[in-house]
């Protein structure tokens, strides 16, 4: 094992997450003024009871301050991951953030998921899929991102809020 990694479970933990790394997986800070829009808040309320809600608006609209303000309103079924991509996004920084997000959100344990890897996800997502569809109560994950996702990544998540059986909610 390499300085600084610790081995927890399946996973291999590097140094402690960097703040870049942190603020991709934390739901955003609201700013101190927000525009009330509950007809958005409603919205993306009705739109979180089904598998999948598409915000969709031009950059620098308020898309990221609606979902947020959502967020805060308590109105959310189940546990929020939420994942910030950056416009370098990739599949397997995708599967490295859902799986710190879930970890740091309670909604698994670092020792129940495989470690996605950059060459195959595939026992990360049998295990991310088989765990999401045991659970009680759905996972909602906003996925805020300004790029669209790899072929790869869209279809793997296409198969993952189908095979979980309305326990993932999608909000991108």
């Amino acid at each position: 094992m390499g300085q600084g990694q610790e081995d927890v479970g399946a996973f291999r933990l590097g140094p402690p997450i960097d703040e870049l790394t942190r603020s991709r997986v934390e739901v955003p800070n609201l700013p101190s003024t927000v525009v009330e829009r509950g007809r958005l808040v409603e919205l993306i309320d009705r739109g979180a009871r089904g598998p999948l809600t598409l915000v969709s608006a031009p950059a620098g609209t308020g898309k990221t301050v609606a979902v947020a303000t959502w967020v805060a309103s308590g109105h959310v079924p189940g546990p929020i991951v939420w994942i910030t991509l950056g416009e370098d996004a990739d599949a397997a920084q995708l599967w490295t953030l859902l799986a710190e997000a879930l970890h740091r959100n309670g909604v698994f344990d670092r020792g129940t998921l495989p470690q996605p890897s950059a060459g195959s996800a595939d026992d990360f997502l049998s295990a991310l899929t088989a765990g999401l569809a045991a659970r009680r109560e759905p996972v909602v994950l906003v996925l805020d991102c300004p790029i669209d996702l790899p072929p790869d990544s869209a279809t793997d998540l296409h198969e993952l809020l189908t095979a979980t059986y309305g326990r993932l909610r999608l909000i991108t």
